[in-house]
């Protein structure tokens, strides 16, 4: 059964596909977890202020890598059509809009 459909939006660009699961998602994904009685030191994978700090320095980092990448992107390139796939224009407009 293909219970994909368009998504409704008033993006200016594609959104694509989504795919609703109706019944038992463990049907589609099964669950093959298996839970314990006892929680071992693993099981809290504890984030220290330094990993916490490592992150957004990586997270920082990456966003100064993908804004120079870009300037050196003319703009038409960015508007260049890319067949069914998105611009690289639209990319970034989604990109901005869910970081």
């Amino acid at each position: 059964m293909d219970d994909s459909s368009p998504v409704e939006s008033s993006a200016p660009y594609p959104v694509g596909m989504i795919t609703t699961v109706r019944s038992d998602p463990t049907e589609l994904i099964p669950d093959t977890w298996h839970g314990r009685t006892v929680t071992v030191a693993a099981d809290w994978a504890p984030f220290t202020e330094a990993d916490l700090n490592e992150a957004r320095n990586r997270l920082r980092r990456l966003g100064q890598v993908y804004a120079l990448r870009l300037r050196g992107v003319d703009a038409a390139a960015l508007d260049a059509p890319r067949g069914q796939a998105w611009t690289i224009r639209q990319i970034i407009e989604h990109v901005a809009g869910v970081t």
